[in-house]
């Protein structure tokens, strides 16, 4: 018995298998087929029930509702005429129970009110037919574009929870599409997205794993009728983008900004390195001074050229013009910039020691920059070491490697922290105190180093230091290039100078007083005028060999000044030799080279200057 029970259960689980899912599929074609056959067994009742066993006849109308739900109104149709041929047959061979027919009237009319209902009932079904098609054709519309929509968009039910969401809902809040059905809004986002909320600036989301991003959203009530809505469409917008490219463009303004105040600094920079690098050059010249002295001063007169080189540098930044390289020995600019700063180190405890491979190859720099580049590894270097041991071992190695010749500063400070080994190259990123540092030195320094086509590089994060790596191309692997004059002066310097008269224009006393000794000491006789209407007055009332004039008299213009006088003694151009803090000045620039006159760049060394007035005096 036992086993018999199995294998029947065996059976009817293997049944089911096969055939309920083949059931379920058809089960209106199942119930549409019971329905039709049922009145068939109205012959049964008629002796018990009388006349109302005619009633089941109406069981038809839920075939035909269902036949023409399912099957359109074509097979409705069909339905309804089976249906009423059934009937009449029925009543003809049946209708009084017991196969003894009913009378032809009651044939008629049953078989015409059951047609009728059947009727006016699969109208009904057809319209539904309809109405549910068009819902799905609109209902796959709305799926179709709110999937493609850019935003994420999702359908909350009225107790807040998902019912639908599109692809990019999921990928922002970082789930999938599966899983988000039936999440509370609130606990997928972190804020409360139907609280009332003024549209501009974004709020702040969170997603799945707990990361937050800008995001403005919006949210629509659905099927609201004077009261609760039955369901809330949310749109949310990413603004992660958005507010990249605004933080982007106040950073673009604010440098752009920071540009202009650093332009106007490097040019007023100039006029007092003018004249400390003039006086320094006056007392280099002494014959009375002694060994150590004159040591002081030429460091002094190599400092005041660094400066003036810097401030040139700052103007190229922000004037994006190209610096002016040559070949240059690498070995001779960094022992002459140690030369200069060993005091200070060993003034802070640092042991310096140099190796510098014999025999380097040339290459090819600008001078003035490489040299920033050495003094901003040097000071770091420095800082470093002081701040944790009040001293240490600094190591400069100098030597070829393949097409390249590398500069290594090596310390023995704290080194970096591998967390900041990208972040000390980005520009304003700093680890000293605002008073200390302004986190440019070093990228500006690689930024140098790859403009020249080498690079700055951390090497390592040993511990106990840092070692630094600049990287500079051979002069043998640029391509050649015509040599560019360091200033835009010429001319022959065998001129006899005694006797020519030179009047000198600048509202800097400094560099009038620099420039007349020196002018007076080379022979020329020299007048020094302070504003452009009093050199204007001197210049057309009296005969000058040469016009040294600055582009920039205070509030007062140069320029100006020189178009008002040559206007009135067309003999006075080719007179001029201007002095200038920015020569990388789009004014500046266009107005020297429609003008046609010379000019010199400050800070000038003085053999250039006298160069400039010999060569014009001509």
């Amino acid at each position: 018995m036992r086993r018999l029970m199995i294998n029947l259960k065996h059976l009817v689980a293997r049944v089911v298998g096969t055939w309920g899912p083949t059931c379920r599929a058809n089960a209106g074609s199942i119930v549409a087929a019971v329905a039709f056959l049922v009145p068939l067994i109205h012959p049964l009742f008629r002796p018990v029930l009388g006349p109302p066993s005619h009633l089941t006849w109406f069981a038809h109308v839920l075939a035909v509702a269902l036949v023409g739900y399912h099957g359109g109104a074509a097979r409705g149709a069909g339905a309804l005429v089976a249906s009423m041929v059934m009937v009449a047959a029925g009543e003809g061979f049946a209708g009084q129970g017991y196969w003894v027919g009913a009378d032809a009237i009651t044939v008629i009319a049953l078989t015409t009110a059951v047609g009728t209902v059947d009727l006016l009932v699969l109208a009904f079904a057809v319209w539904v037919r309809g109405a549910e098609a068009r819902r799905r054709e609109l209902s796959a519309v709305a799926i179709a574009a709110l999937e493609g929509a850019p935003d994420a968009v999702l359908l909350l039910n009225a107790d807040r929870r998902v019912t639908m969401a599109n692809a990019v809902a999921a990928r922002l809040l970082g789930t999938g599409v599966e899983t988000i059905h039936g999440r509370l809004i609130d606990e997928l986002t972190g804020v409360d997205v139907l609280a009332p909320r003024t549209r501009g600036e974004p709020g702040v989301m969170t997603r799945n794993d707990g990361t937050a991003f800008p995001a403005e959203w919006k949210a629509t009530p659905v099927g609201a009728v004077d009261g609760a809505p039955d369901a809330w469409l949310v749109a949310i917008e990413d603004c992660t983008k958005r507010v990249q490219q605004e933080h982007a463009s106040r950073r673009t303004s604010a440098l752009a900004e920071m540009g202009q105040v650093i332009a106007g600094i490097a040019h007023e920079l100039n006029n007092p390195l003018t004249g400390m690098l003039g006086y320094a050059e006056l007392l280099a010249v002494e014959s009375s001074l002694s060994p150590s002295d004159r040591e002081m001063i030429d460091a002094l007169v190599h400092e005041a050229r660094r400066a003036g080189g810097i401030a040139r540098r700052l103007l190229q930044l922000v004037r994006r013009r190209e610096p002016t390289r040559r070949s240059l020995d690498l070995a001779g600019l960094v022992n002459t910039a140690l030369k200069i700063r060993l005091s200070g180190l060993v003034g802070h405890g640092i042991r310096l020691h140099r190796r510098i491979a014999a025999d380097l190859p040339a290459v090819f720099a600008d001078p003035d920059e490489i040299e920033q580049i050495l003094v901003v590894l040097l000071v770091n270097a420095q800082q470093a070491m002081v701040e944790v041991r009040g001293g240490g071992e600094l190591t400069v190695t100098l030597r070829r490697h393949g097409e390249m010749v590398e500069l290594r500063v090596a310390d023995d400070g704290p080194g970096v922290p591998p967390e900041q080994r990208d972040a000390i190259f980005e520009p304003f990123f700093t680890t000293k105190a605002a008073t200390v540092g302004t986190g440019l030195g070093l990228p500006l320094a690689r930024r140098i180093a790859r403009a020249h086509g080498g690079d700055l590089l951390l090497e390592s994060n040993r511990p106990g230091g840092a070692v630094f790596v600049l990287q500079l191309p051979l002069a043998s692997a640029v391509p050649a290039v015509l040599p560019v004059p360091d200033r835009a002066v010429s001319g022959d310097q065998t001129i006899p100078r005694q006797g020519r008269r030179v009047l000198v224009v600048d509202d800097e006393p400094a560099i009038r007083d620099t420039v007349r000794r020196l002018l007076e000491r080379s022979g020329f006789a020299v007048e020094v005028c302070a504003t452009a209407a009093g050199a204007a007055r001197t210049i057309l009332a009296d005969h000058h060999d040469v016009i040294i004039c600055d582009m920039r008299l205070g509030s007062e213009s140069g320029s100006v000044m020189y178009r008002s006088v040559v206007r009135s003694r067309a003999d006075l151009r080719g007179r001029f030799l201007f002095m200038t803090g920015d020569t990388l000045s789009a004014d500046v620039e266009r107005f020297l080279s429609e003008a046609g006159e010379q000019w010199i760049a400050k800070p000038f060394e003085l053999r250039e200057l006298v160069r400039a007035v010999t060569a014009i005096a001509a």
